[in-house]
């Protein structure tokens, strides 16, 4: 297997681990919307970093769009460049929020 589709499958196994464990409320407060959601996604990764004080966690900045619209852009910076194919894999989207993105990656 290569390791972008390993990559893809552990993000979508994460996301289920995380959500077998009780904790889909909690994701759900960080917004009831997946706009919502990513814009409060750094404030998870906050958090964590509390807990975590070592990880290297990565940041996510969405800029232009609004909440009305279909379109989002979403900048992903992380020092581990091949984690971006966990954030690919779109688990949390597809399933907490039934929605499926389509990514142009640069």
């Amino acid at each position: 297997m290569r390791r972008e589709s390993f990559m893809e499958v552990l993000g979508e196994t994460y996301l289920s681990n995380i959500l077998s464990k009780g904790n889909a409320q909690s994701l759900r407060l960080l917004g009831g919307s997946f706009y919502e959601f990513v814009q409060n996604l750094d404030f998870l990764h906050t958090t964590a970093m509390a807990k975590y004080p070592k990880a290297d966690i990565p940041l996510f900045k969405m800029d232009g769009e609004s909440s009305t619209s279909n379109k989002m852009r979403l900048h992903y910076y992380s020092r581990r460049e091949y984690l971006s194919k966990m954030v690919e894999s779109n688990s949390l989207a597809k399933f907490h929020y039934n929605k499926y993105l389509y990514m142009n990656i640069y």
